[in-house]
Formats: structure tokens, sequence, C-alpha cells
């Protein structure tokens, strides 16, 4: 039990392989609540059974997405509700990627106030969590029609200094000040939206041998071919920006894979 809630909290793998299977659920359906509970990776956790996370689609106007956090206090369920603006529900290329990011990006939010209440120890910490992440959540948080440049940092590096996107992005954006997280949720964010499980499926080990030993042999065109080929399927077949799963994807194989690259 102490083994798991460590890993739950400092391990970014098992962080991932835990809360993705939520993420994706919470994608493929809208309406209806996701309960933790209904996943077996947190079967052994305190109270788990008592969080749920729904996706809405509404006519925000002027915003794009907003979150709210609810507490019944009767029968101690937290529900966490991400809220888009019915446009994001359109059906092009464009919308996909903008809809997938902004979910990510909510979802980290919904991450930060699990992991608020979740490090709360007795019933008076507890509650007074809860009652500041409710103020938290009625000062609301949006992303309105300017936050659309989050796009634009995922395919234009130098747009990171633009204010909105820059706050999509930070740890400090996400982060409530009362959970035990020691995880960037910068990092999170980034693994959430293209994880190295994604990364995996089509960048298999045939392949990544290939391309070390074109790297090996000085080919750096015939590697860098491979990747890029690569990198271009997972963005036309994940929806997501050209520039992000390029860097995201050297990132992964730089943390993960350099060892292969070295061993020969």
């Amino acid at each position: 039990m102490a083994d798991e809630l460590n890993k739950i909290t400092s391990d970014l793998d098992y962080i991932i392989e835990s809360f993705r299977p939520v993420l994706n659920k919470l994608q493929e359906n809208h309406d209806s609540p996701v309960f933790l509970s209904s996943f077996t990776n947190f079967a052994n956790l305190k109270n788990i059974g008592n969080w749920a996370i729904s996706l809405l689609k509404a006519n925000l106007n002027n915003e794009k997405a907003i979150h709210m956090f609810k507490y019944n206090e009767k029968y101690e369920i937290f529900h966490f509700y991400i809220i888009l603006d019915e446009v994001l529900f359109n059906n092009t290329n464009e919308m996909k990627i903008i809809k997938k990011t902004i979910i990510a990006h909510e979802f980290i939010h919904f991450l930060a106030f699990f992991y608020a209440i979740f490090s709360s120890s007795g019933k008076k910490s507890r509650q007074k969590s809860i009652e500041r992440l409710s103020k938290i959540s009625a000062d609301g948080e949006s992303i309105n029609k300017k936050t659309l440049n989050l796009l634009e940092f995922l395919n234009k590096s130098e747009s990171f200094v633009d204010f909105y996107s820059y706050k999509q992005v930070n740890d400090s954006h996400f982060r409530t000040g009362i959970e035990n997280m020691p995880i960037d949720y910068s990092e999170l964010f980034k693994n959430f939206l293209f994880p190295r499980q994604i990364f995996d499926e089509y960048f298999i080990l045939e392949k990544r041998k290939m391309f070390f030993n074109l790297l090996r042999e000085h080919e750096q065109e015939k590697a860098f071919k491979i990747f890029s080929d690569i990198s271009d399927i997972i963005t036309e077949k994940e929806f997501l920006s050209k520039s992000f799963v390029y860097d995201q994807a050297i990132d992964i194989i730089m943390k993960f894979y350099s060892n292969e690259y070295v061993k020969g």
C-alpha cells in the first residue's frame, strides 16, 4: 500500500499507466461520469471510489473550456467537471487537435485537485483542502479564444513566451499549493498528451535499431528520414501538432532509449 502511494505521486510512468485509461475513457465519452473505482489500479486506494470526473458539452459563448469541482458532503463524493464549448466538437483536424490538447490540459487540473485531497491526512485537513479547492474552482479557470494560442505554442517553440501559452505548460499554473506532488505538472501534461506508450506503438524496436544503426554509421539524413516519417504518421493518426510530436519524441528517445544507441 505504502509503495503504491509513493508511486502514484512520484513515478511518472506509473502515473501515466494508472490515469491514462481514465483520460482515454473520458475522451471517448461525454455526459456520463467516469469513476476511478472502475479502474483496477485504484482498487487499494482509500476513498478512491468517491472520485468521479465528467466531460460535458455546452454553449460557453466567449469561452472554450471551464472546469468545476463539486463535493457532496452527505455522500462524500468528489466530482470534477470539464465543460467544453460545443464548437470544439466540430469534426475538423484542427479542432480535434485543439480539443485533445484542452482535455489533456484540464485533466492535469483534475489531477492537481485529486493530489491535493489525496495528500490531506485526517478529516479536518481534508475538509480544509476541500474548502480551498472549492474556492479555487468557484474563482473560475477558463480557456478563452486567446488561449487557443496554445496550439501555436505546440507548433512554434518561440511562442512559448506568449502569456497564455506559457501558462498552459507551466507547473505553477496547475499547482494548488496544498498537494504533495513532486513531479512537474507540465511534464505530466506533455506525457498525457503524447506518452511513451503511444510512441512505442509506432517507433517499434526494429525501427529504433535501424535508426540507431544509421546514426552510428553517420547516416544522419537516412536516420532522420525514419524519425521524420514516423513522427508525421503520429501527427496524423493521433491528432497532435507536428512540432510538439518532434520535440516530445526526441525527449522520449533521450530519456528512455539512449542506452540502445550507446550499447550498440
